[in-house]
């Protein structure tokens, strides 16, 4: 999985908030801006469109639909970027602990992982 998935998984299942997502996000894409694939570059795009002050323009994203646009692109339902690959979205129940059993967790309610 690369980079560029994983910190966007923290970020959906809500491991990281918005800001160190946005932040993180763009010092990895700069650090790697010659060798980015068609996915990295969506979810750029998205990220771009994030803003967290509260006068945002209306075409700007705040936290929740910063999350909610990832999560699209991520699923392969972003209307824009449809043609990227999916990740398939796991409830707790779904993710095997390293012993082979189910996960029982009451924070995160979707575990993404990329397939």
């Amino acid at each position: 999985m690369n980079d560029f998935i994983k910190l966007s998984i923290q970020f959906i299942n809500g491991e990281i908030d918005a800001d160190t997502y946005y932040d993180d996000f763009l010092d990895l894409y700069y650090s790697r801006k010659g060798e980015l694939d068609y996915p990295e570059l969506g979810l750029f795009h998205i990220n771009e469109m994030y803003n967290p002050d509260s006068d945002r323009h209306e075409t700007e994203l705040d936290e929740n639909a910063l999350k909610e646009q990832v999560l699209l692109m991520l699923e392969g339902k972003h209307p824009v970027y449809s043609d990227v690959s999916p990740v398939k979205v796991l409830t707790p129940s779904e993710v095997a602990s390293p012993r082979g059993k189910p996960v029982k967790s009451t924070i995160h309610t979707k575990v993404l992982t990329w397939i």
